[in-house]
């Protein structure tokens, strides 16, 4: 409609500057700088009756709110579609609805000119369950902070310590991990390697647990008689090959990302999330905290036309993920942009790999015997390389001609010193595997969960890994000797996380729960 304006808020300047560039004149764009309200810094903040949260405005806030209120247009609220945008977008329109203004929700799944304009042709109302999760999960975090954590100075006698409903679950998984590290005891055996002449080259196999599919493990006296003995030359027994196609792996969720950007960047779980929303709100990839490996129609023919346009209609092969959730995976909005960034990249070559058709991989296992002894050796062909010519992997080299009945010449045993090792600490991506595995945290809180214990100097890197500190340790006995294993208990964690997805999925009920999980904090105190 001519001379129609629109106001269209959201939380970020970046977001916000990047919705500017292509929209008309008619439309203006503010953002909020996140939250507008939250529970008071001083005092519990929850009704103990209703179990109601008295939300305060921020700092500044009301002011800001006061004077989007009085703009003369139509007004979208355009906050991330998740429970904590859906929450500051609740906040938002009930303001403005106390003044008399009328605003619609839209959310945006990607920033690109398509994605949004569709969502302004098709404005929704605010998701009241959404926003009833969000608030049921703050009031519970406060709860659970405000009764656990004063209990802790107390005990250990230092103020400012913090327990939380899923950081103190978080330290304890830490803490346990460096306790079976403790009392691991170490084996120590060997096994025997033998390099074979073959055509001017070297083989190497293995000494082998045909049964197991394992090495075979000798003790020490075993593998120095073994290397005395063997001598002359191996018959190839038995040569197999099978042709075996690798499927591609998905496009990124958002615990795969964070997996994977740590252990293939170097990249802290803080900053993966920080530069993830960065390309979000500057249009480059769909929203970022997802549980999901799903993909529109429209992303799939987008990446097999890419496909198609640079390696051919071989490399070609549509795969659909199961939808999980409101969002589809992280992917670019444009598969033909590339080199914004290293993180970006990473994005990039999953979701076009996903598209990608298998590799298609000879691998062979060659058996060699000696006397009653079994050696084997292992060797990788690749056929057609498919989705790793995008996305790298090793493979093993081929065996080469070998022929079936003939002796190879034995040149060198070596007998190698093998010893169990204790389970390994958690990197930050290990440690997002193990709590999404559990179910404790969501897409939206596994790098704040880590950057608090980090912050609270309840843990510390060495290298890549999470090392408990001594006060970590100190508070993780406390709670469990206090208050019991149950309360720090990643069942009882998920248990929480689950009812949560109930509410904000049927809207369920939450005054029950509250007040039995009030209770149940109650209780812990009252026995210690």
């Amino acid at each position: 409609m001519r001379g129609q304006r629109f106001l269209i808020l959201v939380e970020s300047p970046t977001k916000a500057k990047t919705l500017r560039k292509f929209l008309g004149k008619e439309y203006e764009v503010k953002a909020t700088l996140g939250h507008v309200k939250d529970l008071p810094l001083r005092g519990l903040g929850v009704d103990l009756e209703s179990f109601s949260p008295s939300l305060v405005f921020l700092r500044g806030k009301r002011k800001l709110l006061e004077r989007l209120a009085s703009y003369k247009g139509s007004f979208f609220i355009a906050t991330d579609p998740d429970r904590e945008g859906e929450r500051i977008a609740f906040d938002i329109w009930e303001f403005l609805k106390s003044k008399g203004v009328l605003a619609k929700r839209v959310e945006f799944h990607e920033i690109t000119p398509a994605a949004v304009r569709e969502a302004l042709s098709s404005p929704g109302e605010i998701n009241l369950k959404r926003v009833k999760a969000a608030l049921t999960r703050r009031v519970l975090d406060r709860l659970y902070g405000y009764i656990i954590s004063p209990f802790l100075w107390k005990g250990l006698k230092i103020k400012g310590l913090s327990a939380g409903r899923v950081q103190s679950c978080a330290l304890k998984i830490i803490v346990d991990r460096e306790r079976e590290r403790e009392k691991f005891v170490s084996e120590t055996w060997y096994e025997l390697k033998v390099v074979l002449s073959f055509n001017g080259a070297n083989l190497e196999v293995k000494l082998w647990n045909l049964k197991e599919d394992v090495p075979l493990r000798l003790s020490k006296e075993e593998a120095d008689r073994l290397k005395r003995e063997l001598k002359g030359a191996l018959k190839l027994e038995s040569l197999e090959c099978k042709e075996v196609l690798i499927p591609p792996p998905p496009p990124f969720k958002t615990a795969t990302l964070l997996e994977k950007a740590s252990s293939l960047l170097r990249l802290s779980s803080e900053r993966t999330m920080r530069e993830a929303q960065e390309l979000f709100e500057r249009g480059y990839i769909t929203y970022h905290r997802t549980d999901s490996c799903f993909l529109s129609e429209k992303a799939i023919n987008m990446a097999l036309s890419f496909i198609r346009g640079n390696f051919g209609e071989s490399y070609a092969s549509p795969r659909r993920y199961e939808r999980e959730g409101a969002h589809e995976a992280i992917r670019p909005t444009d598969v033909n942009v590339k080199g914004i960034s290293p993180l970006y990249d990473l994005i990039w070559r999953y979701f076009v790999a996903s598209q990608m058709a298998p590799a298609k991989v000879l691998r062979e296992r060659a058996i060699f015997l000696w006397k009653d002894k079994v050696f084997v050796s292992w060797g990788e062909r690749v056929v057609f390389d498919g989705w790793t010519s995008i996305l790298k992997r090793e493979f093993k080299g081929d065996l080469g001609p070998l022929k079936e009945g003939e002796f190879y010449k034995l040149i060198k045993v070596s007998a190698l010193m093998r010893k169990s090792h204790p389970p390994p600490r958690y990197t930050e991506a290990t440690l997002i595997r193990e709590l999404e595995r559990k179910g404790v945290g969501r897409p939206s809180t596994y790098a704040m969960i880590i950057s608090n214990l980090l912050k609270r100097r309840y843990v510390v890197r060495e290298k890549r890994f999470l090392v408990p500190t001594e006060l970590g340790l100190k508070v993780c006995s406390f709670l469990e000797d206090k208050l019991g294993d149950d309360l720090l208990s990643p069942v009882f964690t998920s248990d929480m996380e689950a009812f949560l997805d109930k509410i904000e999925s049927d809207g369920e009920e939450n005054f029950s729960f509250l007040r039995e999980f009030y209770n149940f904090l109650l209780s812990k105190i009252s026995s210690a």
